[in-house]
């Protein structure tokens, strides 16, 4: 069914930026990053059906939040659907996420994780919001970036000092994988 809510989706709300939901081995190996000692607070951008949530709560501990934050109302009843005290869902946009971060009661996240499409947002938007996923990470702290071209690579080593990248081939259509950190 998530298949078909995403490709309905595609067609009528420009923002979504995938044609199907990203693949279980590519969650996997986007997700292996993500050490559950250091996962007190995830945030994810554009979290669509949530192919990432089931996979991230496995992982989490009993008093972690995992907050998703997307703009699709489709997707968001979908999210909301959820029947677990660690998510929180919300239907806003990431620009809007130290306030989200307020609402939720912390400061910072350990991971932030975001598949949104990159290339379709203004450049002085785009570089607030890697600013302030930035600026917003705990001390430790990784974002998480899939996209379906190298081109946030640049973007991603303006804001960050260390920004590794790996490929996804097991993916419609294959996924560049950015981990950034300070």
């Amino acid at each position: 069914m998530s298949k078909t809510v995403v490709f309905k989706n595609l067609l009528k709300d420009i923002t979504v930026g995938a044609v199907m939901p990203t693949s279980s081995f590519s969650v996997k190996r986007i997700c292996k990053r993500v050490r559950p000692d250091n996962a007190r607070v995830v945030v994810e951008y554009g979290p669509g059906t949530g192919p990432f949530t089931a996979f991230l709560l496995d992982q989490m501990s009993g008093d972690s939040k995992l907050i998703l934050i997307e703009t699709n109302r489709d997707f968001c009843d979908m999210l909301e659907q959820i029947n677990d005290p660690r998510v929180h869902v919300f239907h806003d946009s990431a620009e809007n996420v130290r306030d989200i971060l307020r609402e939720c009661d912390e400061e910072s996240a350990d991971y932030v994780i975001s598949g949104i499409p990159f290339s379709l947002i203004k450049e002085p938007a785009k570089t607030r919001l890697l600013a302030d996923t930035r600026d917003l990470l705990s001390e430790n702290g990784r974002f998480l970036l899939y996209q379906h071209s190298g081109y946030m690579k640049k973007h991603l080593s303006q804001h960050f000092e260390n920004v590794e990248t790996d490929l996804s081939i097991l993916n419609i259509p294959p996924l560049f994988i950015f981990e950034a950190y300070r």
